[in-house]
């Protein structure tokens, strides 16, 4: 999980769900609650990208944009 931490210089870099939640200090299954109660034009949580694998990841961009609008709500 620190790995994919460790090198948040690229705001294009994709994580997985774990390092996602580590990021926002959040537990992982908070992001899989957020993914569920989203909506077509209605996210909840930060957006994902969903991969050809099936994988679910979030770009770091995105987790920044998402934790600026929590910091702001708080």
């Amino acid at each position: 999980m620190t790995s994919d931490l460790n090198d948040l210089s690229a705001p294009d870099r994709l994580l997985k769900c774990t390092a996602a939640a580590h990021y926002l200090d959040v537990h992982p299954v908070t992001m899989m609650k957020w993914r569920a109660a989203s909506e077509p034009g209605k996210t909840i949580g930060p957006a994902w990208t969903v991969l050809e694998t099936g994988s679910i990841r979030y770009s770091l961009h995105e987790l920044q944009r998402f934790a600026g609008l929590r910091q702001e709500a708080a």
